[in-house]
């Protein structure tokens, strides 16, 4: 039976092989990217979900200021997106299309629902000529201007800018996808990382070598292990800010009671009910 110890030297040698083909990979690439910063919408393929999405879609839109909006989006096309105004792309994303990109490694860093518009986000990035992008699902709620607390971040130069949960809990450890992080074997139990992402930034750089590493090494995990272990993990290559000074509910479940009183300038999710969105979303204040 392999020690612990032999799994890490393996697991640092699959760490050393993907910097290794992605040193290849950019001595290949001569175009350069910019320094822009891409803000992307992820609209999973539930049709039941429209009104939110589009919801969503339009707070943005009318908030980003000079930010490139990008949609990724499973499923059929949205109407409303047709020949709207400040959208850069529309990505279309299917488990398939990911599932050939990422290989095995795809079932588990889709996460739970298996959904494709995350990974496919984060593939797209490692692709643009963008040089960071945040990554936002449509039930996130931002009570400020969007464009404020993009802004605040554009001089930090952190590769993933995420909500921290690490350290949140009592006991850690216990959390449902730890078992499933192959990544995460041969890491002590204190090395391993854990954020909620409904929305956060990465950088270009972190993308190109997280999906190299995801399809060459086929250590993979839920996302929300992954992302910040693989972070941490390499802490001489990328780093990491914590956004929870901007987060005032981030949580799986239970769904955010649109009866109580929304700060400003704050964060939350999930924010599921179409009229709560609009109730909390200074987007619509004037609406």
């Amino acid at each position: 039976m392999p020690t612990v110890w032999s799994i890490a030297r393996v697991y640092a040698l699959c760490i050393g092989l993907s910097y290794g083909l992605l040193s290849i990979h950019r001595s290949r690439n001569e175009v350069q990217p910019s320094e822009e910063t891409a803000i992307v919408l992820t609209l999973s393929g539930d049709e039941r979900l429209d009104e939110l999405h589009r919801v969503a879609f339009e707070s943005l839109r009318s908030n980003i200021g000079t930010f490139k909006l990008v949609v990724v989006q499973e499923g059929s096309s949205r109407e409303w997106l047709k020949n709207s105004t400040r959208l850069e792309w529309v990505v279309h994303a299917s488990p398939v299309d990911e599932r050939k990109a990422y290989g095995r490694a795809f079932d588990r860093f889709s996460g739970i629902y298996g959904a494709s518009v995350k990974p496919a986000a984060i593939r797209w990035l490692s692709n643009s000529l963008y040089s960071r992008a945040w990554i936002i699902e449509p039930d996130t709620v931002f009570t400020g201007k969007w464009s404020e607390l993009f802004g605040k971040y554009a001089d930090d130069r952190s590769d993933l800018i995420a909500y921290n949960v690490t350290f949140r809990f009592q006991n850690r450890t216990s959390w449902n996808h730890w078992h499933g992080c192959t990544l995460c074997g041969g890491l002590a139990d204190w090395k391993k990382q854990a954020s909620l992402l409904p929305a956060f930034r990465i950088t270009r750089t972190l993308a190109e070598a997280l999906v190299l590493h995801l399809r060459t090494t086929k250590m993979s995990g839920h996302h929300e292990a992954v992302l910040p272990t693989f972070v941490t993990a390499n802490a001489e290559h990328f780093s990491w800010c914590d956004l929870a000074p901007d987060v005032e509910y981030f949580r799986w479940r239970p769904v955010w009671d649109a009866s109580r009183l929304a700060l400003p300038n704050s964060l939350y999710h999930p924010v599921k009910s179409p009229a709560s969105f609009r109730r909390i979303s200074p987007s619509f204040s004037l609406s």
